[in-house]
This record gives structure tokens, C-alpha cells and sequence, in this order.
């Protein structure tokens, strides 16, 4: 409940009577633009009645549209009503503040108007908003520092897509060819009942670079989209998903969830509601579909069993292909407040959704929940900054990669009310790599025979035992990128000592995608004049990075450098083959250096050719052939020629 302001009846003296009943009625039209005009001509004058800077203010502030410049003017309506201060001001520079980001400052505001509040029911109701608006802010400031996600940046998408008005809801193809989303602008029909244009499906497409885009358009039956008019003007029409095919396209109308699916032209026929499984209560804004179609996420208002004004409910397909009827999914998501937006990870892991509840820092964030292997979700987790603001953060999807997500954001900066931005995200780690191994002897190159155990070097988890064939050396190991680990060798060749294991402590990169990861053992014994061993050393070599760069580390070579004939750098260039006519395929081969240590691998191709590119010509390399590799080319090809 906001507090209701007082209207002075003193005329400002630099204005006319009429002007200032015009500039009110804009005002209580919601005529904001208009109301804004007029009262920058007012404050240009330089008034000194504090009411008229306030209200001013509530221009600004109530327009949704620069609303953080609102601040000026409640400031110096503060500054002229030193001795008798407007209540209000207080709270909406409070609010103004918060909106900002200026957390600190907005709670030493709200607490100033605490001072004023009267000690009747509707003092009490508003006591307690305002103290929730200290909880929030409160929130704000833990979570400065929160970030869920690497992201490298976050970007408005520029005025061809975005407008003074609202936009919001954004939905991409797989290819990111094609966006849409909701706009209430023009050509919308005015207006509803809150004063703006009805909702309409507005696209764009995919220009040169990233976020880039061609002129928003409304989707009609010119724009090639569409078989038949999705937006008629007269309704709220807003794209909610999209399949991954792109046959499907899923809206909002009428308070219920339509599905239309392409002719054989291509194009979205004529869209049709979803069965009544699938709307439920009062209006249901938002749904998620899972692009196997057997889960969907719904939000759904005006239900009995609900926990606030917007709730997340979860339903699935039964074995008869229909939905089944919705759950709600608990207060551990939802909350006395507003949930909204749900959206499915693509590893159908993590739910991401937007709520005004939790631990929010301001209007709408934007959470996350993971479920586990038995179908629990846990506890909802702010994603933190910069994603999320003081503002309202929403609709929130990813691109199919995972590394971009689009969502809707009103925050200082914005073109007006809500704009569609994207968040780019250093990468998405790769669940698990592969981790190739040679153990020899430094004495004679022999393989190792032995066991290698490994767990997790911070929490002390066994990530499992790896077995070191004896007859090549080699092992290979698959473990989770972005980690620490403890690896112990046993070596269990007589001769050698077993009681003190060998021990190395490694960390694996995060990995935006797979590429090769080597590790080297080299043992070496120490003996005395009569041959016994008297100490036993393991060194590790750890390839556990491009091999670019560990090229750049050994040789010193810039690679972005290609045409200095006077520099070491060359290549080898060679072939595997079994016979004159009987070609070595696919078979991996090892660089070794002049130290025994691994510097690149490579494959041979069909014709048994292969290469080893930029390499320090002044160093002696070996060539390692993998023994099971060759037999495996031998088999294949004996197979094929009987």
C-alpha cells in the first residue's frame, strides 16, 4: 500500500491557474509524458514550492520511464520543506533510491518516513511495507557480490527492438534467427484499462553480429510468420515458447495458453487453446514446456490451494498423451508474493523463474532451483548481479548453447518500463573431460604397472581408481572440469616401493568445450654402487590446458605470427601405413619432446597422413604410435581385404 500525497491548494506563483489544472489532469490521466513536459516547465521557472517539485517527481517516477531522474526533484522538494516536510518525499525518494541501487541511502529514507507513520490500521499496513522494503534492500546489499554466473556483459538490445514501452517476454528460435516478444506500443489497439496499448507479438530478425537485429515488426500474415492474424488488437496476445524445432509456437490470450503449430506452408496456422489441464484458475501469464512436450511449467492466479497472487504449478503427460491436472510446487518456490516466468535448462536440471519473494533485491529477480536425481528440487537461489537489479528482472530464457540469455529488465538506463536485454556468460562448463596419461621409467621408457586413485582435493570425494595398462603405460581418466584433485600412484612393479604412494595435487581447467588433456609420470630410482634402490622419485608433467598454450609456455612461440622464414618454427609432416598399399587410419600418434614429455597428439587421417603443426624446428622431437590404435587399423583393414 503506497502512501496517498497531499495537494496543495496554494497556486505557484510563476504559473497560471489553468496550467496548473492541466497539468494535474495529465497527470491523473496517466498521461505521464505530457505531465512531465509540463512540470519541467514549472521547475525551470524555479519554483520554491516544494509541492510542485514533488510532484514533478511523481512524474518521473510514476512514468516508469527515466524513473531514476525522479531523484532531483524529490531532493530538492526536500531541500525547499526544511520546516515542514512532505511525509511522502521521504518515501519516494526512498523508493527512487532503491530503484537506483543506492540501497544504504534508500534505507536511511525509509526509516525518515517510518518517523511519520500514524498508529491506526492503515499506519500499521503501511509501517509494515516499508519495513518489507527495508528487507529488501537489506537483500540488495548481500547480494552486491553474489554472482551465480561468470558474465562477461550484460547489453540492452538497441531501439530497433526495444521502445519507451513496455517489451518484455522474449522468445528465441534454436538458431537465434528469429525473436519475439511482447510490446504494448503502437499499432496495439488503445488503450486497456491500465492506460497502454494491449499486448502484442512483435519479431525481429538476426542481423550481422551478436545482438544484433533487424526493425521490430508486428508478426501479421505479411510478415510471412504467420498463416492468419495472431494479434487482432482488441486482446493481450504474448509469445510464451517456442519448441526447438520451431514447428510449435505457444501464446498468451484470452488468460489462457494457445498452441500453434506450422502448415505445410510453413507458416503458424491459426492458434488453438490448450486443453484444461493446461489453463487452470484465473489466468495463466506464463507456461514452459519442455521441448520433449512432457513437462510443462505453469503459472497460474486465482487458485484456492495457491500461496500468493501468482503461483508456479508442474504437470505432466500422462500415457494417454494429455496433461495431467497441475500441482503446485510448494512453498519452497512459491511465496506470499508473485511467481512468474518459469523457464527449463536444457540438461532439464535447473529451473529458472521469477518472484517478487525470497530474497529478492527489488520488484521481479530472477532465481534458479535444481532438482536431483530422485526429482527434488531444492531451495530457490538468487543469481545474483549484474543479471538481476533493483528493478523488475524477468522472463528470463537461454540461448541453446547456454553461453547467452535474453530476459526482460526495467533498471536505470532503460529506453522505458521494461527492455529486453542479454547476459553473456563466459562459458558453459562441460560436464566431464577426459584425461589421457603415459607412465614409464625414466631409466629405460618402460610402461609403469600401477593404480592411480584420485578424489576431489577439497571436498575429499573418491572420484574412483584408474588402472595403468602394464604393457603400454597408458591410462585416461574422466573427471569434471573447473576442479581440484589428489592423485595417488601405487606402483605395483616388484622392485619398486608400494608403501609410500606417489602423490599430486591438479587442477582441471573449466572447459567451454572438450579438447585434448595430457598428464606425464616419469619414475626414477636412485641406486647405490650394488644396484639397490635407495630412493624412488614420481615427477608429473600436466598438460591440462590447450596444448597451445603449452606450446606458447615451452617454446616461447607467438603463433599469431606466420610468414618470419627466418624463425624455428616448422612442422612434421608424415604417414602411417601398414604396407605400400595398406594405410595406417586413424591411429593416434604421441609428440614427444627431447625430455620424454608429451607435447602435442594427433590422428591419422584416412590416407594415414598427418601432421604436427608449429613446432621449434631446433629441438629433436620422437613419435609415439598407439600400439591398440595400429592393431585396431590392422583388424579393420584385414577384415575389409580377406
Amino acid at each position: 500500500m503506497l502512501p496517498v500525497y497531499r495537494h496543495s491548494n496554494d497556486a505557484c506563483p510563476r504559473i497560471k491557474q489553468r496550467q496548473n489544472k492541466k497539468i494535474r489532469k495529465a497527470y491523473r490521466k496517466e498521461e505521464y509524458w505530457k505531465a512531465k513536459s509540463y512540470y519541467d516547465k514549472v521547475t525551470d521557472a524555479n519554483t520554491d514550492k516544494a509541492q510542485y517539485w514533488f510532484e514533478a517527481g511523481l512524474a518521473y517516477y510514476d512514468s516508469q520511464v527515466q524513473r531514476e531522474d525522479a531523484i532531483v526533484y524529490f531532493e530538492k522538494a526536500l531541500d525547499l520543506s526544511v520546516t515542514d516536510t512532505i511525509p511522502e518525499i521521504l518515501f519516494y525518494a526512498a523508493k527512487t533510491y532503491h530503484f537506483k541501487g543506492e540501497f544504504e541511502k534508500a534505507i536511511e529514507y525509509y526509516n525518515l518516513f517510518l518517523g511519520s507513520t500514524v498508529d491506526n490500521k492503515k499506519g500499521q499496513e503501511t509501517r509494515s511495507d516499508v519495513i518489507r522494503e527495508i528487507e529488501i534492500c537489506n537483500n540488495g546489499i548481500d547480494l552486491r557480490d553474489v554472482h551465480l554466473y561468470e558474465v562477461q556483459e550484460i547489453v540492452k538490445l538497441d531501439e530497433k527492438v526495444n521502445s519507451e514501452y513496455m517489451d518484455y517476454s522474449p522468445v528465441i528460435s534454436i538458431e537465434e534467427e528469429l525473436l519475439l516478444f511482447c510490446s504494448r506500443r503502437p499499432p496495439g489497439k488503445k488503450k486497456h484499462v491500465d492506460g497502454l496499448y494491449f499486448e502484442d507479438i512483435f519479431y525481429a530478425t538476426s542481423g550481422t553480429g551478436e545482438n544484433q537485429w533487424s526493425e521490430a515488426k508486428i508478426i501479421d500474415k505479411s510478415s510471412g510468420y504467420v498463416a492468419k492474424e495472431i494479434n487482432d488488437g482488441k486482446k493481450h496476445e504474448a509469445p510464451a515458447s517456442i519448441s526447438p524445432d520451431g514447428n510449435t509456437l505457444y501464446i498468451y490470450k484470452e488468460n489462457s495458453i494457445w498452441k500453434s503449430v506450422k502448415d505445410k506452408d510453413g507458416m503458424w496456422a491459426i492458434p488453438i487453446r490448450m486443453n484444461q489441464n493446461v489453463y487452470i484458475g484465473d489466468a495463466n501469464p506464463s507456461i514452459f514446456i519442455t521441448p520433449d512436450e512432457t513437462e510443462t511449467f505453469i503459472v497460474s492466479t486465482g487458485v484456492k490451494d495457491g500461496f500468493g497472487e501468482r503461483d508456479l504449478y508442474y504437470s505432466e503427460k500422462g500415457e494417454n498423451g494429455n496433461w495431467k491436472k497441475p500441482v503446485n510446487m510448494g512453498p519452497k518456490i512459491n511465496t506470499p508474493y508473485k511467481e512468474d516466468a518459469p523457464y527449463l535448462s536444457k540438461d532439464g536440471k535447473s529451473l529458472y523463474f521469477a518472484s517478487e519473494g525470497h530474497n529478492s533485491m527489488g520488484g521481479f529477480d530472477i532465481f534458479r532451483v535444481t532438482r536431483d536425481e530422485s526429482c527434488e528440487w531444492g531451495e530457490p537461489r538468487n543469481i545474483g548481479t549484474p543479471v538481476n537489479s533493483a528493478g523488475d528482472d524477468i522472463y528470463y530464457v537461454e540461448n541453446d548453447e547456454g553461453t547467452l540469455a535474453y530476459y526482460a529488465s526495467m533498471r536505470p538506463g532503460s529506453y522505458g518500463y521494461l527492455d529486453i536485454y542479454t547476459a553473456k556468460y563466459d562459458c558453459k562448463n562441460i560436464p566431464t573431460t577426459e584425461v589421457k596419461g603415459y607412465a614409464i621409467y625414466s631409466e629405460n621408457h618402460r610402461p609403469v604397472n600401477g593404480i592411480i586413485k584420485v578424489k576431489n582435493a577439497i571436498t575429499s570425494e573418491s572420484m574412483g581408481s584408474f588402472n595403468i595398462d602394464p604393457k603400454t603405460g597408458k591410462y585416461q581418466m574422466v573427471l569434471p572440469p573447473d576442479n581440484t584433485y589428489q592423485l595417488e600412484l601405487v606402483i605395483l612393479t616388484p622392485g619398486f616401493t608400494q608403501e609410500r604412494p606417489h602423490f599430486e595435487e591438479f587442477y582441471i581447467p573449466k572447459q567451454c568445450e572438450a579438447f585434448n588433456l595430457f598428464q606425464q609420470i616419469n619414475i626414477k630410482q636412485s641406486k647405490n654402487e650394488k644396484g639397490e634402490p635407495i630412493t624412488q622419485e614420481a615427477t608429473f608433467k600436466n598438460g591440462l590446458f590447450d596444448m597451445t598454450d603449452l606450446l606458447k609456455e615451452e617454446f616461447d612461440v607467438d603463433f599469431t605470427y606466420q610468414e618470419d622464414t627466418n624463425s624455428n618454427i616448422g612442422g612434421i609432416l608424415g604417414n602411417v601405413a601398414h604396407s605400400a598399399t595398406w594405410d595406417g587410419k586413424n591411429i593416434e600418434l604421441l609428440l614427444l619432446n627431447e625430455k620424454d614429455q608429451i607435447v602435442r597428439v594427433t590422428r591419422t587421417d584416412e590416407l594415414g597422413d598427418f601432421v604436427f603443426e608449429k613446432l621449434d624446428t631446433s629441438i629433436a622431437y620422437k613419435i609415439m604410435i598407439n600400439e591398440e590404435d595400429a592393431i585396431i587399423s590392422y583388424n579393420n583393414w584385414n577384415q575389409s581385404h580377406p
